[in-house]
């Protein structure tokens, strides 16, 4: 079966629309708000945190330069499905400043583990008022 090019365009705006809004879908999923790093409200150093669910576990490290996240590692996953299919939420980390990434799609469980280890691992930077 073929598409047209407006039929194309039409399911890839549906899918911006429903998947736009991540930080709201994410804390729909997870159950709690998620994290955000705020030009220099983090310490700056490495920081491990584990995100676990029914499917398995994620465990991350967030590296943390002048108050703003500056790197994700992926160490271990445990989960459904295998880190590569989470590995590009990395990038979406330091890209918007937060945990409040998108999920995978066919991936939920590991997303929101991943989402989970990223906002334990910002618990932990976070500057104390």
């Amino acid at each position: 079966m073929l598409l047209s090019a407006s039929a194309v365009a039409v399911i890839y705006a549906v899918g911006y629309v429903v998947t736009e809004p991540a930080a709201g879908l994410t804390a729909q999923v997870l159950g709690t708000p998620v994290a955000s790093a705020r030009a220099g409200r983090l310490r700056d150093g490495t920081y491990l945190g584990e995100g676990q669910n029914q499917f398995g576990s994620v465990y991350v490290t967030v590296a943390v330069f002048g108050g703003r996240i500056s790197q994700v590692w992926i160490n271990s996953v445990s989960t459904t499905f295998p880190g590569q299919v989470i590995d590009g939420l990395r990038s979406e980390v330091v890209e918007r400043q937060s945990a409040a990434v998108d999920l995978v799609t066919g991936a939920t469980g590991s997303s929101s583990a991943f989402i989970k280890a990223v906002q334990a691992a910002l618990r932990q930077a976070e500057v104390q008022s």
